[in-house]
Protein backbone atom coordinates (compact mmCIF):
# COMPACT_ATOMS: atom_id res chain seq x y z
CA UNK A 1 0.00 0.00 0.00
CA UNK A 2 0.95 3.53 -0.84
CA UNK A 3 1.91 6.07 1.72
CA UNK A 4 0.11 9.64 2.07
CA UNK A 5 3.63 11.07 2.56
CA UNK A 6 6.80 10.32 1.31
CA UNK A 7 9.99 12.24 2.53
CA UNK A 8 12.39 12.77 -0.92
CA UNK A 9 15.75 14.13 0.28
CA UNK A 10 18.23 16.12 -1.80
CA UNK A 11 22.19 15.60 -1.78
CA UNK A 12 24.13 19.21 -1.45
CA UNK A 13 23.27 20.50 -4.95
CA UNK A 14 20.34 20.65 -7.87
CA UNK A 15 22.40 22.22 -11.39
CA UNK A 16 22.00 21.31 -14.33
CA UNK A 17 24.63 18.45 -13.99
CA UNK A 18 22.18 16.36 -11.49
CA UNK A 19 19.21 18.04 -12.94
CA UNK A 20 18.22 14.80 -15.25
CA UNK A 21 18.73 11.89 -12.09
CA UNK A 22 17.24 14.55 -9.58
CA UNK A 23 14.05 14.76 -11.94
CA UNK A 24 13.71 11.21 -12.72
CA UNK A 25 14.14 10.44 -9.06
CA UNK A 26 11.45 12.54 -8.10
CA UNK A 27 8.78 11.87 -11.41
CA UNK A 28 7.74 8.80 -9.72
CA UNK A 29 5.99 10.12 -7.33
CA UNK A 30 4.21 12.55 -9.31
CA UNK A 31 2.89 9.60 -11.67
CA UNK A 32 -0.37 8.59 -9.37
CA UNK A 33 -2.73 9.56 -7.01
CA UNK A 34 -0.46 8.87 -3.40
CA UNK A 35 1.31 10.24 -1.70
CA UNK A 36 -0.80 12.96 -1.78
CA UNK A 37 1.64 14.85 0.07
CA UNK A 38 5.59 15.35 -1.01
CA UNK A 39 7.77 16.90 0.86
CA UNK A 40 11.26 17.99 -0.64
CA UNK A 41 14.22 17.42 2.35
CA UNK A 42 16.50 20.62 1.26
CA UNK A 43 18.42 20.86 4.26
CA UNK A 44 21.62 19.91 2.50
CA UNK A 45 21.05 21.91 -0.58
CA UNK A 46 23.38 24.82 -0.43
CA UNK A 47 23.83 25.41 -4.42
CA UNK A 48 20.66 25.92 -6.39
CA UNK A 49 21.37 27.02 -10.12
CA UNK A 50 18.59 28.55 -12.39
CA UNK A 51 18.10 24.78 -13.81
CA UNK A 52 17.08 23.64 -10.13
CA UNK A 53 15.62 26.47 -9.78
CA UNK A 54 13.37 25.33 -12.82
CA UNK A 55 13.20 21.67 -11.55
CA UNK A 56 11.48 23.38 -7.96
CA UNK A 57 8.86 25.09 -10.52
CA UNK A 58 8.43 22.27 -12.35
CA UNK A 59 7.00 20.33 -9.47
CA UNK A 60 5.41 22.68 -7.99
CA UNK A 61 2.93 22.69 -11.53
CA UNK A 62 2.77 19.27 -11.34
CA UNK A 63 1.61 18.99 -7.52
CA UNK A 64 -1.06 21.69 -8.65
CA UNK A 65 -2.02 19.87 -11.52
CA UNK A 66 -2.15 16.68 -9.44
CA UNK A 67 -4.10 18.36 -6.43
CA UNK A 68 -0.95 17.55 -4.25
CA UNK A 69 0.86 18.88 -1.60
CA UNK A 70 4.37 20.21 -1.78
CA UNK A 71 6.15 21.14 1.21
CA UNK A 72 9.67 22.30 1.23
CA UNK A 73 11.18 20.89 4.61
CA UNK A 74 14.75 23.02 6.14
CA UNK A 75 16.23 24.81 3.60
CA UNK A 76 19.62 25.43 4.07
CA UNK A 77 20.10 28.90 4.74
CA UNK A 78 21.66 29.66 1.02
CA UNK A 79 19.17 27.75 -0.96
CA UNK A 80 16.41 30.21 1.40
CA UNK A 81 18.19 33.12 0.65
CA UNK A 82 18.28 32.11 -3.41
CA UNK A 83 14.20 31.73 -3.01
CA UNK A 84 13.81 35.07 -1.13
CA UNK A 85 16.00 37.21 -3.55
CA UNK A 86 13.89 35.18 -6.56
CA UNK A 87 11.01 36.25 -4.79
CA UNK A 88 10.17 32.23 -5.20
CA UNK A 89 9.94 31.55 -1.32
CA UNK A 90 6.08 33.06 -1.99
CA UNK A 91 5.20 30.35 -4.31
CA UNK A 92 6.23 27.29 -1.94
CA UNK A 93 5.43 25.79 1.23
CA UNK A 94 8.23 25.97 3.23
CA UNK A 95 8.59 25.05 6.40
CA UNK A 96 11.46 23.81 9.41
CA UNK A 97 8.88 21.54 10.70
CA UNK A 98 7.41 18.04 9.39
CA UNK A 99 3.81 18.12 9.07
CA UNK A 100 1.75 15.19 11.68
CA UNK A 101 0.05 13.05 9.80
CA UNK A 102 -3.42 11.59 10.85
Amino acid sequence: MKKETVTCPFGNKIVKGNADDIQSRLMVHFQEELPRTIIFDMQHVSVCDSYGLRILLSFRRKAIAMKKTLLIYRPHNTLRQTLEMTNLIHMFTVSDNLPVES
